[in-house]
């Protein structure tokens, strides 16, 4: 059976896990607003909010999308976590 999407999913079951650790509590489950405040009220910029918003959409889309299962799509996604935790890094 072959498995669609599953380097596009871990890219945001990675981050969730990432920003459940670093905040200390679980993110799973909270809202893109929610999770937008919580980000902010530990100094974590607007702009920086914004890209864990669309790289946690993406990695969610990327599950069910057609081309899910796209080897540079997931690759492109799983780069911008590595960025995207790095600048997080600096931020929390």
């Amino acid at each position: 059976m072959k498995r669609t999407g599953g380097s596009t999913a871990n890219a945001g079951q990675i981050l969730t896990t990432y920003l459940a650790d670093k905040l200390d509590r679980p993110v799973v489950g909270l809202t893109h607003q929610a999770l937008a405040e919580l980000l902010a009220e530990k100094g974590v910029s607007a702009e920086l909010v914004e890209r864990v918003e669309v790289l946690l959409d993406s990695s969610t889309v990327g599950r069910f999308a057609p081309d899910a299962g796209n080897q540079d799509l997931a690759q492109d996604l799983l780069q911008e976590l590595d960025i995207l935790i790095n600048a997080l890094e600096r931020a929390l």
